[in-house]
């Protein structure tokens, strides 16, 4: 388990986002990006609590129309949204929080939790972000390079 984890789980987003000719990576995209991962306590806590690929790539399909309007695919590839790329710095945030010294998709998906950031990603799917929140905290807690 490393930082290279948490970097592949936003890779994933990007390319979720790519693939989908979307312009733009959302939170949601991010959440994909996590359920894809196979970083083992994110992919635990995500099951415990009922979020699969394929509950997150349904939740993107319906909210596309929403998401963002009709315009051409741009050139460089989806760019990252000011909410997804708030939830990098609270990734950084939460490992900081936590004394770790690596950045690891757990603690992206611990910034997913947090109320200020993209209530509406984990609420869309009807997950209680308490107990996210809670049995990531619980799990990176027992993990023993978590703070390593």
């Amino acid at each position: 388990m490393d930082a290279e984890e948490g970097c592949r789980s936003v890779i994933l987003a990007i390319m979720a986002a790519a693939s989908q000719r979307k312009h733009s990576v959302f939170p949601e995209h991010v959440l994909f990006g996590l359920a894809t991962s196979n970083d083992r306590i994110t992919g635990e806590a995500l099951k415990l609590l009922g979020v699969t690929r394929d509950r997150v790539a349904a939740l993107i399909d319906h909210q596309s129309s929403f998401l963002e309007g009709p315009r051409p695919f741009p050139e460089v590839g989806p760019l990252i949204t000011p909410r997804a790329a708030r939830l990098l710095v609270s990734m950084e945030e939460e490992a900081t929080g936590l004394g770790h010294p690596k950045l690891l998709p757990a603690h992206l998906l611990l910034a997913l939790t947090r109320d200020d950031l993209s209530p509406g990603v984990l609420d869309a799917l009807h997950v209680d972000r308490s107990k996210m929140r809670g049995e990531l905290l619980r799990r990176l807690a027992t993990e023993p390079m978590a703070g390593d």
